[in-house]
């Protein structure tokens, strides 16, 4: 099941004397390439064949067979139980050293971006290739995490006879 670009797992199913059963949600992140526990559900049943379905932030787990016994139930588990909704979750800052690339269009529009010094790097070995005849007629710069909006991806395509001009200021982040 994905959840705003998280993969979650569930299983490991305990059995909690008195309290039910525990089922371990794990949580999947793609772009870092790591696991980490979430949390524990308590079910009132032991399930092996549901199915789980996120809607608004809640697991929905559904049906299940248990010994030869079809359970029509549905139990609800919130990602979000234990959080403090008035204080979301920062999203990870970037680190290293960066810049900040304002590419200046021939409309006179400016377009700023936050990057990292290698992805400016890679931009302007982009556009001084194209001035010198070769390489692709756009450049994708990608607005990573630190443009809010539910996308998965947002980049942004220059083309290099549109650009009047651009400027780099670099910083760097401890």
């Amino acid at each position: 099941m994905t959840n705003n670009e998280m993969i979650y797992a569930l299983g490991g199913l305990t059995v909690k004397p008195n309290d039910g059963y525990s089922d371990k949600v794990e949580a999947y992140d793609p772009q870092y390439q790591s696991w980490s526990t979430n949390t524990e559900m308590t079910l009132t049943f032991s399930r092996q064949q549901s199915v789980s379905v996120i809607v608004d932030g809640n697991v929905y787990i559904i049906g299940d067979v248990a010994n030869k016994q079809i359970i029509s139930n549905v139990e609800m588990f919130s990602l979000n139980a234990g959080k403090d909704p008035e204080n979301p979750e920062e999203p990870e800052q970037p680190t290293g050293e960066r810049a900040i690339l304002v590419v200046t269009m021939t409309t006179g529009l400016e377009k700023e971006f936050d990057l990292s010094m290698e992805e400016v790097n890679t931009y302007i070995t982009w556009y001084e290739n194209k001035q010198a005849g070769t390489g692709t007629a756009s450049y994708a710069i990608n607005k990573h995490n630190n443009n809010k909006g539910p996308f998965s991806s947002r980049k942004d395509y220059v083309i290099l006879d549109q650009i009047l001009t651009f400027e780099v200021n670099e910083y760097s982040i401890k």
